[in-house]
């Protein structure tokens, strides 16, 4: 999977829905018609029509909604995002272990707006995004979340994916920060990347 951040402000701001079609184009011709990479775009603070907007012009197979703005687009992406596109409930986890604005990925499961075969629960640090750990040993996933598969994310790195992994049982992981060399400079280490890929794929087993 490869995610672009449609963040203003951030370090990984991807700089335009042109610049993401471009890359997603090019990853896609380098795969060829047989290429499993999904590329996924960040959301913050965006409504439905500009995110489903970025989503077809770019060619994105997912929509990451990683505040409560957009989150509240469930229902207007319902309406007028293909319905094969994924949509990933990303969420912050709390210091007990909650996870925030449960209530609405709950009211969005039963109104049909996230979908178990296609969609995804994104837990992490209480402010998603931001690198931060949460504590794995109080979490459950919660009933309000359903059928939802999980992936896990929050300061992870090849130092304690293994345990996370093993922890949490996860359906995926999500690791931006924790592979780079230094670690925040928005630049990706191959070395990093091939060690956090193995210690989490040990402890799946």
């Amino acid at each position: 999977m490869k995610l672009f951040s449609f963040v203003q402000g951030s370090k990984r701001y991807i700089g335009s829905k042109e610049k993401a079609k471009e890359v997603a184009l090019s990853v896609r011709g380098e795969e060829g018609t047989t290429g499993r990479t999904e590329v996924w775009g960040v959301f913050t603070s965006q409504n439905g029509e500009e995110i489903a907007e970025i989503a077809k012009f770019s060619g994105l197979q997912a929509v990451q909604l990683h505040d409560s703005e957009s989150r509240h687009a469930l229902e207007k992406l319902n309406e007028i995002l293909p319905g094969e596109v994924r949509r990933i409930f990303a969420s912050g986890v709390d210091g007990d272990g909650q996870v925030k604005d449960l209530g609405l990925a709950s009211e969005a499961l039963q109104k049909g707006w996230l979908k178990a075969e296609r969609d995804f629960l994104l837990v992490d640090g209480l402010t998603p995004g931001a690198g931060e750990v949460f504590p794995w040993e109080k979490f459950q996933k919660p009933e309000g979340a359903g059928d939802l598969p999980m992936i896990l994310a929050g300061g992870l790195s090849a130092e304690n994916v293994e345990e996370a992994v093993k922890v949490l049982r996860p359906f995926g992981v999500d690791v931006s920060s924790g592979v780079e060399e230094p670690v925040g400079s928005g630049t990706k280490c191959v070395q990093r990347i091939g060690e956090f890929l193995g210690k989490a794929q040990a402890a799946s087993f």
